[in-house]
């Protein structure tokens, strides 16, 4: 007989009570369920079970269908009380979850009894190959496109509809901008004309510079540098210190204003000699000017800076970070001067019929790059043939190159558009140079085809307020909806009873139930595991609101039947459809910044079932965890390809008690622009990855494996005795990355220390144990041969790469004493004992099976082979670890009797 450890389960520092006591409820509730479903009372501490199924994809979740099919043959599925999951995990996870919920015996199966208990009814129906649930699955392989190329050509017309929208928006939200600019200017030019008129050469001279036209956004460039950037720099090195005793660093209260007139009067008096034609100065007027205002912004710059700060050093960071402001401010305003220049170039090009001709020379110019680009791959490669190592630019600098050539493309063709119905199609650097003066060069009203400036300009700003109060465009205009879609038909599809019928079987067609809202998503109150779905929280620019590392570029959020889970501390239990957050956040530090509000209930707008499936699998998109990165972003968002999902979480961070003092949240012009144009300011945070993450009322949440892909940092956050990690996800390489995340982040949030087996302690296993249970360096695939004597850059190319074991055991230990949890690492791999078809599939896909998770298109070979090792694998794991099949009911739990129990 199996052991039956009593063994109680502590409640964690990192869970409240409030959050704890309702899940130990639901544990009580799945494990005692009568067959009729009524209430059965009791506490079910004891032995708890957490199964975490990694992201991966499909291939996850095939892996992870198997395995379950292993436990359910073994009668061990009914003692899993958690199952946690991330990405392709999370397709299996919400199939169980749906089995549990809604599946019923159908009336012409007499081999599952409608009277057996719920978990003995599951498991029939997984141990069942040929199951109308799992043949399902079997025949969504290819969820993307199920009914071949007509699912095909419907994703793609999805794909350019959305793609084309989405630039719509943006587009002229741009045009707008671009028009009203123009119209700005068209005003300071007139006044400039009239104020000023023997200056209107020296500013023709300025702007158009043999057939280049510059934009007079360069000017407000050079004005930001001049009266911002400039005095702040200059400004630092004005604060003195009063440090006479030797330990303050007060502010020294005498200014340095003679130094300052002492400058500014020589630079006036240059100005003067310029216009009067002094000996002292004949140049131009324009410089000493600027050095004189800079000079005077200088002392303006020191005397705000000294008047709000206590001390010389809090003085100077206050005018760094202004002048850090500055020159980014000074910098964005010049790069659109510089594409605007470009825009309105182009538009006089056209105007005047020499595109033609500029199209071929930047063909030249094209080819010519690219040509030299090849050579000097050929060169790097010659010259690293040594270590054969090629020399590779980083995927992200290629992908910040490429996404601003593509963005500079776009802005450029938009500012020639919006110069094009501004000047009614006339070219003002033609005029100018045919001889009809200065003022044509400006672009005066007398090129102005008012009428048409006007309606161009009501009706993008008409477009653009319409477009950005329609927020159900946001997500609506991502590849998230085509993709839950998908995915619910194919995994929520399967224990749909609807689809029972033979006419509503087409996959491509809705059919109602195949979709669930989450309020009504509860298996485990019909004997299921508790679901845990994780999904990240992405947050790129505000590292000051002190719930996470900023490295990290997010953080987890937990979703699951007692409540929601969002980084370490921050928890809130569901009150219906709403959430109440937690009465501590986890430490009982009452000043700790809180991501949830103290008082009172909020109501989010929470996604049905198959979203968050969708989002936990929201692998590519603007948002990437740690590995986001602004030209990725920007890359993915002008191509479309976003996965992820804007969450209205209806908290409202003006009302939390400790707020970060600065960031996006209360940048007065983010804000207005946030509220105004909603949509707009969502896609353009997308498109420039900055994700506020807490700061704002609307989360950006993508894959939980962008986070971390194993999905047990949840159950080691509630310190469960046994957690069974099916370690799920692309390792090709044998790193074992996800694995070392895992343990990276569990140290660091927790506490805990992952101490793996090493050979001496597995051999003091039952050798069954040892034969299928290995130490964490078995589970890599085992680095090539080298040959010779030169072990770097000659290796065995034929010689065996393949694991030894299927799994690993280690102890987590926890820094505060309390009793330790056992961790079961299984890892998909092959060691000679699988049945002939999957080592067949093997030697014709040699990376199987750690095939890319880019395949999301299994054929019924490959897919037969993940389901199938999966089982094997599961099933030679629990033959080892217990060699006992499982009868009894969950009960008291279950803990395999040739393991370890906790020390």
């Amino acid at each position: 007989m199996a052991a039956r450890v009593p063994d109680a389960t502590d409640r964690s520092p990192f869970v409240p009570d409030e959050l704890w006591t309702r899940e130990m409820e639901f544990v009580a509730r799945r494990r005692n369920l009568p067959a009729d479903g009524g209430d059965a009372p009791g506490a079910a501490t004891r032995n708890l079970i957490g199964l975490a199924l990694s992201g991966g994809g499909i291939r996850s979740a095939t892996v992870s269908l198997g395995i379950l099919q292993a436990l359910a043959k073994r009668g061990r599925l009914r003692f899993i009380d958690y199952v946690s999951t991330a990405s392709g995990g999370g397709y299996i996870g919400t199939f169980l979850g749906g089995l549990f919920q809604r599946w019923s015996p159908s009336s012409g199966d007499d081999t599952i009894a409608s009277d057996d208990p719920r978990w003995m009814q599951i498991e029939s129906v997984l141990k069942e190959p040929r199951s109308q649930p799992v043949e399902w699955l079997r025949e969504s392989g290819r969820y993307l496109a199920p009914n071949g190329a007509a699912d095909m050509w419907m994703a793609l017309g999805v794909v350019l509809r959305n793609l084309v929208a989405i630039h719509v928006v943006l587009s002229t939200l741009l045009v707008a901008a671009l028009l009203a600019g123009n119209g700005v200017r068209r005003a300071l030019t007139f006044l400039v004309e009239h104020a000023a008129p023997a200056q209107a050469a020296g500013v023709q001279d300025l702007l158009v510079r043999r057939g280049f036209w510059w934009s007079p956004l360069i000017v407000v460039a050079g004005l930001v540098a001049a009266l911002w950037a400039v005095p702040n720099g200059i400004g630092y090195w004005l604060v003195r210190s009063d440090d006479r005793d030797g330990k303050t660093d007060l502010v020294d209260g005498q200014p340095p204003i003679l130094t300052l007139i002492a400058m500014m009067i020589a630079a006036a008096a240059c100005v003067v000699s310029s216009f009067q034609g002094l000996w002292l100065y004949r140049g131009p007027w324009l410089p000493p000017l600027t050095i004189a205002v800079s000079l005077a912004a200088s002392g303006a710059a020191w005397l705000s800076a000294v008047g709000g700060a206590r001390s010389a050093a809090e003085a100077r960071n206050i005018l760094t970070l202004r002048l850090r402001g500055g020159l980014v401010l000074t910098a964005v305003i010049g790069a659109l001067a510089l594409l605007d220049s470009l825009g309105q170039t182009l538009s006089a090009i056209w105007v005047t019929g020499r595109l033609p001709g500029l199209v071929s020379w930047m063909g030249a110019g094209f080819s010519a790059v690219a040509g030299a680009a090849m050579f000097l791959q050929r060169v790097a490669g010659r010259f690293v043939q040594r270590t054969a190592t090629a020399l590779r630019v980083p995927a992200q600098v290629l992908a910040l190159v490429a996404a601003l050539a593509l963005a500079s493309t776009i802005v450029v063709s938009l500012s020639a558009l919006a110069h094009g119905l501004t000047w009614d199609w006339t070219s003002c650097a033609g005029h100018a140079r045919s001889g009809r003066g200065a003022s044509a060069v400006l672009c005066t009203p007398q090129f102005l085809n008012l009428r048409t400036y006007l309606w161009a300009l009501g009706v993008t700003a008409l477009l653009t307020a319409a477009f950005g109060q329609t927020y159900s465009f946001v997500n609506r205009s991502s590849l998230s909806a085509l993709y839950g879609a998908r995915l619910a038909r194919a995994y929520l599809g399967a224990s749909n009873p609807v689809r029972d019928d033979p006419k509503r079987q087409n996959f491509t067609v809705h059919v109602p139930g195949d979709e669930m809202a989450f309020a009504e998503y509860k298996p485990h109150e019909r004997g299921g595991p508790l679901h845990i779905i994780n999904v990240t929280l992405n947050e790129t620019i505000d590292g000051r609101s002190n719930v996470e590392q900023r490295d990290r570029k997010g953080m987890g959020l937990a979703l699951g039947p007692a409540g929601v889970s969002v980084g370490v501390y921050h928890h809130a239990t569901w009150q219906g459809e709403s959430l109440r957050a937690t009465d501590d956040p986890g430490t009982g530090d009452r000043a700790r910044f809180r991501v949830f509000p103290e008082k009172g209930v909020f109501k989010p707008r929470t996604p049905t079932v198959g979203q968050w499936m969708a989002i936990s699998g929201a692998a590519v998109s603007t948002g990437l965890g740690s590995r986001t990165s602004a030209g990725l972003s920007l890359l993915i968002g002008i191509f479309n390809f976003r996965l992820g999902y804007w969450f209205q979480s209806d908290v409202d961070p003006a009302k939390r008690a400790v707020r970060s003092e600065r960031g996006p949240a209360t940048d007065w012009f983010a804000q207005t622009f946030a509220r105004a144009l909603p949509v707009q300011s969502h896609l353009l945070n997308e498109f420039l990855a900055r994700f506020p993450g807490t700061a704002l009322a609307d989360w950006y949440l993508s894959d939980g494996g962008h986070f971390e892909n194993t999905a047990a940092y949840e159950l080691i956050r509630r310190r469960l005795p046994l957690i069974v990690l099916c370690d799920n996800g692309a390792d090709t390489s044998g790193e074992l990355s996800d694995l070392g995340n895992l343990v990276l982040k569990v140290r660091t949030d927790f506490a805990a220390e992952v101490v793996f087996f090493d050979r001496a302690t597995i051999d003091d296993l039952d050798q069954a144990v040892g034969r299928v249970v290995g130490t964490v360096e078995d589970l890599g695939l085992a680095p090539p041969r080298p040959v010779g004597d030169d072990a770097v850059t000659t290796v065995d190319a034929a010689a065996p790469r393949r694991p030894r074991r299927y799994a690993t055991l280690a102890w987590i230990h926890y820094s505060d004493g309390a009793p330790s949890s056992l961790l079961l690492v299984i890892h998909p791999s092959l060691n000679g004992t699988e049945p002939v078809d999957v080592r067949s599939y093997q030697k014709s896909h040699p990376t199987f099976p750690q095939e890319s998770t880019a395949d999301q298109f299994f054929d019924d070979a490959q897919w037969e082979a993940y389901r199938r090792l999966g089982e094997h694998m599961g099933h030679e794991i629990l033959a080892a670890i217990d060699p006992e099949s499982g009868h009894a009911p969950p009960g008291d739990g279950w803990w395999p009797s040739r393991l370890p129990r906790r020390p």
